[in-house]
């Protein structure tokens, strides 16, 4: 193996001999080496970090609802399925980026569908940010409730208590005094880097699932003879949408490509094949132990389940409750950035703009709490979320990015482009009855 060079040659673009070439003194590589270059801006190992922080999130806390529906075998098959067609879309917006030679996964879907539909696309994103937020205001209360219940009860009779206990009134709280100042700010790089704490949160859970059940065991509720089989087929779709939540990071595939130093689809499969196996390994070790340690008396948030364990004062519980509580209020305002400046630059307003955009930021949130009020279910939301937004973002964009493309060289229907329409024939599948199993879920969760 070659340690260090002693010489670059560089060729200018318009050179025709060696005569045009120059040459420069490379220093050697081995001294200026450190440590911490293997997180340096630009190296793969950051791009898979980013690629993680933007996939390990909300949706680790709804997996293990999703084992018990779908049963651990279907489940994981499912699981993996969704990390290999995220593998799979990657791979596709990376090859559109790369001959539409597009920044972002905004400008692909303009310069390829332009703006009359564009909009599928942008409602697609809208709808996932929205269902995210209101996902999000939902899990705050379900982190902090334990907390307040052990010290006002579950029935208080003062109205801090009520205000602490209640569902409704905390949110509102919440809302108000934390998540819309937030939101409001009109850049988000002061508190990006709260965003790493999903990944970490995420992660700590993964950890936290060995020690409960190792401490606890397993449920009586576990019943073996029922754990590996599905409930029904319409809990294997709304397992297989919330899944498509859980890995729903292609919005920010594009940015994390062109950030790379080594801007290589080569470069970016090693990315991706790294997050994502580490992925479905946190998801698995999440949903699979969790449904174990719960049985079938599992929540559609786990946090719910783990709930009298904060309130006995399990140490290695309370600092995963923690870390998601800070994950989530820190992440929070991403949802609502993308739509604000989104909405302003389509109206382009030309006075006035920040007033705008408090008013676009205000009414985002405010829709999110009606949406968190409504229907206070995560696994309900995330499933909704990921068989609309997720199926249209994950795999019909990827999917149409390529046709498109291929349209201009040729037969779209040549069987080289097979796994392009095998994505759009899977977004279709999932986005339909998706939906349907989804909303056949908010019907009953209102009837009931």
């Amino acid at each position: 193996m070659v340690e260090q060079a002693d010489a670059v040659v560089e060729l200018s673009p318009s050179s025709k001999t060696d005569s045009d070439c120059t040459v420069k003194e490379s220093k050697p590589l081995g001294n200026n080496f450190k440590w911490w270059d293997v997180l340096a801006e630009g190296s793969e190992a950051a791009a898979a970090f980013s690629l993680m922080k933007g996939t390990l999130g909300a949706g680790a806390l709804a997996v293990p609802y999703t084992m018990y529906g779908a049963g651990i075998i279907a489940g994981t098959i499912l699981l993996c399925a969704m990390c290999f067609f995220t593998f799979l879309s990657v791979e596709m917006i990376v090859r559109a980026q790369d001959i539409a030679q597009k920044d972002t996964y905004e400008d692909l879907v303009e310069m390829l569908f332009g703006k009359k539909l564009g909009w599928i696309f942008q409602i697609g994103l809208f709808l996932f940010c929205f269902g995210t937020a209101a996902a999000y205001i939902v899990t705050i209360y379900d982190i902090f409730n334990p907390v307040f219940v052990a010290a006002f009860g579950s029935n208080p009779d003062t109205w801090y208590g009520i205000m602490f206990v209640d569902r409704v009134y905390f949110s509102t709280l919440v809302t108000v005094v934390i998540l819309l100042p937030i939101s409001l700010l009109k850049g988000i790089g002061s508190i990006r880097y709260l965003t790493m704490a999903g990944s970490v949160g995420v992660c700590f859970l993964a950890i936290t699932a060995i020690y409960t059940l190792s401490r606890y065991g397993v449920s009586d509720a576990f019943d073996v003879d029922t754990a590996w089989t599905p409930i029904n087929a319409g809990s294997l779709m709304s397992a297989f949408s919330t899944y498509i939540f859980a890995f729903s990071s292609q919005p920010n595939v594009p940015e994390i490509y062109v950030g790379l130093s080594n801007r290589k689809p080569s470069a970016m499969r090693r990315v991706t094949a790294v997050s994502m196996i580490v992925s479905v390994i946190v998801y698995l070790m999440v949903g699979i132990l969790f449904f174990v340690n719960f049985g079938d008396d599992i929540a559609s948030s786990v946090l719910i389940s783990l709930s009298p364990m904060i309130q006995s004062g399990d140490p290695m519980v309370c600092i995963a409750f923690i870390l998601m509580g800070v994950a989530i209020i820190g992440c929070f305002p991403l949802n609502i950035y993308p739509v604000r400046t989104t909405i302003l630059y389509s109206l382009n307003p030309k006075k006035h703009r920040t007033i705008i955009g408090i008013v676009i930021a205000t009414l985002t949130v405010a829709l999110s709490f009606a949406v968190a009020v409504a229907l206070p279910d995560v696994n309900m939301i995330l499933g909704l979320v990921g068989a609309i937004a997720g199926s249209i973002v994950c795999f019909l964009g990827p999917g149409a990015f390529n046709i498109v493309l291929a349209k201009g060289k040729g037969n779209i229907y040549a069987w080289k482009n097979w796994w392009y329409w095998l994505m759009i024939v899977v977004g279709l599948v999932s986005l339909v009855l998706g939906t349907w199993v989804s909303l056949v879920g908010v019907i009953d969760f209102y009837s009931k």
